[in-house]
């Protein structure tokens, strides 16, 4: 696994160098699209995150193309792992789970089976923080409110983030 990321964040480095087609590092990514260890989905993120900043000042057209392409790879792990802790999990399955919420907020936030999921889970989580944080644990917590703030106009959902932040603070 430590050699599959290393190749990934070699690629990396050396297409951002100029010295590789970026064309090449797309598809060397693609082939990840089965990955499931946690040192090559933090290498993915590292790589997915960055080459979405920069497209996403390009062509819409590009951005959309490169959202979908993100969402490709990252959903089977996505669906595998879901959203909740298992009680085998061992801490590197743990921090791949919240890797790939994060990498799910950023590349799948517009799906609606996604969005749905947040949405359930913050208003749970809203209704009583304390006795229903399981449904928002802090290694997701994030990435849920992204989603939820990103899926609606609604100025509730914001409001209550503000208010959940006080009762953090």
């Amino acid at each position: 696994a430590n050699d599959r990321a290393g190749l990934l964040l070699d690629s990396y480095a050396l297409a951002k160098a100029g010295s590789v087609d970026p064309g090449s590092l797309i598809t060397l990514l693609s082939a990840f699209q089965k990955e499931d260890t946690m040192p090559v989905y933090s290498a993915m993120e590292e790589v997915l995150i960055g080459l979405k900043k920069i497209v996403q000042n390009s062509s819409p057209e590009l951005n959309a193309r490169f959202q979908q392409f993100g969402a490709s790879i990252i959903k089977e792990t996505a669906d595998r792992l879901g959203w909740d802790s298992q009680e085998d999990d061992g801490h590197l399955t743990a921090l791949l789970r919240s890797t790939v919420v994060r990498l799910t907020a950023a590349f799948l936030a517009d799906d609606a089976d996604v969005q749905k999921e947040a949405i359930e889970r913050f208003e749970k989580y809203a209704e009583d923080p304390v006795n229903n944080h399981a449904e928002l644990s802090s290694d997701i917590k994030t990435s849920v409110v992204r989603i939820v703030l990103g899926s609606t106009d609604d100025a509730d959902y914001y409001e209550k983030c503000l208010e959940l932040i006080d009762l953090a603070e």
